[in-house]
């Protein structure tokens, strides 16, 4: 609503927004939906030992964080490859994106780089 509210101002360009399934939230295997939230309240061995190591893959038939980090690479890699020579906006939950390469974000106009040398694939 938010979006749809403001895209439709006078002088805004629209466009439709597009979902990259790539870019959601990991996977918490059994503690999907909730029950993280819990766990880390309590204490659980288990949590810790998933904050000890930054490791999602300790909980229970959770996604591991090499899994996040290449789904969400990927998903970056393809708006960039889709989007030569055009500015986009990407709004995504920010461990999603920092969560995956230690906080490297990067900025694409097109396929050109502006910012980081190690960019996915944009040397």
């Amino acid at each position: 609503p938010f979006i749809q509210k403001n895209l439709a101002k006078p002088g805004v360009p629209t466009h439709d927004p597009k979902v990259e399934p790539d870019l959601r939230e990991v996977y918490l295997g059994q503690w999907d939906g909730g029950l993280y939230r819990f766990k880390a309240a309590e204490g659980d061995p288990v949590f810790k030992r998933s904050i000890e190591n930054q490791e999602w893959g300790e909980i229970p038939g959770a996604e591991t964080t090499a899994a996040l980090q290449t789904r969400v690479r990927n998903g970056l890699q393809r708006i960039a490859a889709s989007h030569v020579n055009q500015l986009v906006a990407v709004v995504v939950h920010g461990g999603d994106v920092t969560g995956h390469r230690g906080g490297t974000i990067c900025l694409f106009r097109g396929r050109k780089r502006l910012d980081q040398p190690d960019c996915y694939g944009q040397r």
